[in-house]
């Protein structure tokens, strides 16, 4: 029996609780686009911004199945995020997180770096097309996986289905990638800590691509970085030294640094408390995006 609630149709890739944190006390947050090239900064609630309608929706999927992936998938997942970020926010460190915190937050991060329209869009554009051509890595994998005696190929069984069926697959494929064990026990597993910046410090400002990578997780040297509130930085590192090398660069220059590449980074949407940074989002918006995890992922089966 379908529940006769209301299913939610503003699917936020950017989520309310992240956002809050650089809410003033009229309860909004600046946020700063570009719409015709130039840079346009308004106050906005965090309910406001940051949203696609029907973004999880397919051409031919059914919307129930969108509603669910907002629902079933990315709700828990920014529900245990937010309690694991206030942890360390009210305790200015990570050394008390317990593993289901470190766990909830390491999937957050993940799930930002997979969960914007332009990954959707990716995830669209590509899934059914690996499907249906008969891609020689995924093909190898549905061999793998098959029962004993089963002759099928990924691409005979992938021609069975209807479109609503394949473009169902893709929102389902989406998923299993966000929820990858190995990736988000690696990310738990790393060097973390809280950089507090000093009061003569700029804000920090963030944006729809809020998580920084750099090397790869898997990589020597590998980091992560992200904003958590104007006043903090969340680190991971793969290896002590790496951390003690970023730490050593200094307040100042770890908050130029982040906002200078979540700036560059961003796609449509990037925030602050207020515009007095306005120049510097003018100067540097969406000047240097990263490549979408999605596309590496596929790409890289």
């Amino acid at each position: 029996m379908k529940s006769a609630l209301p299913r939610p149709s503003k699917h936020h890739y950017v989520p309310r609780f992240y956002l809050k944190r650089w809410t003033g006390e009229d309860g909004k947050l600046c946020e700063f686009s570009k719409p015709n090239g130039r840079v346009v900064p308004r106050r906005v609630y965090p309910a406001e911004t940051g949203f696609t309608k029907r973004l999880y929706s397919m051409p031919e999927g059914s919307d129930d199945a969108a509603a669910d992936l907002e629902t079933m998938l990315f709700s828990p997942i920014d529900g245990g995020a937010a309690a694991a970020r206030d942890a360390m926010l009210n305790t200015g460190a990570t050394d008390a997180l317990s593993d289901h915190h470190r766990l909830a937050w390491s999937r957050f991060m993940h799930s930002m770096l997979l969960r914007c329209p332009q990954d959707l869009q990716l995830v669209r554009g590509k899934w059914i097309d690996i499907l249906l051509s008969g891609d020689e890595e995924y093909e190898r994998r549905f061999a793998r996986d098959s029962p004993s005696g089963s002759d099928m190929t990924l691409k005979e069984a992938a021609s069975t289905l209807s479109r609503s069926e394949l473009e169902q697959s893709a929102l389902d494929h989406l998923a299993q990638i966000i929820a990858n064990p190995k990736v988000v026990g690696v990310m738990a597993e790393m060097e973390w800590h809280i950089v507090a910046t000093r009061p003569q410090d700029r804000l920090l400002l963030t944006s729809d691509c809020p998580v920084i990578r750099t090397n790869g997780i898997f990589a020597k040297h590998g980091h992560l970085a992200v904003p958590i509130s104007p006043r903090h930085v969340f680190l991971a590192c793969s290896d002590r030294r790496t951390l003690d090398t970023i730490l050593g660069l200094g307040t100042a220059s770890i908050v130029r640094a982040v906002n200078t590449l979540v700036i560059e980074g961003a796609h449509t949407f990037a925030y602050g408390t207020d515009d007095l940074q306005r120049r510097f989002v003018e100067n540097r918006m969406s000047k240097s995006p990263a490549p979408r995890l999605a596309e590496v992922v596929l790409r890289g089966g």
